[in-house]
């Protein structure tokens, strides 16, 4: 994704069935990243 890669190539690099299931990983990851963001933003404070 970062490395600007299409999202099939992801799939097939992460064993997915599809494109559609590794957007919904990416969204997923990319959720908890923030999370994990906000929490540790809150500790700092």
């Amino acid at each position: 994704y970062l490395q600007k890669k299409q999202m099939q190539a992801i799939a097939a690099d992460f064993g997915y069935t599809n494109a559609d299931n590794a957007k919904t990983q990416k969204y997923k990851c990319l959720v908890r990243l923030k999370k994990l963001f906000f929490a540790q933003y809150k500790n700092v404070e």
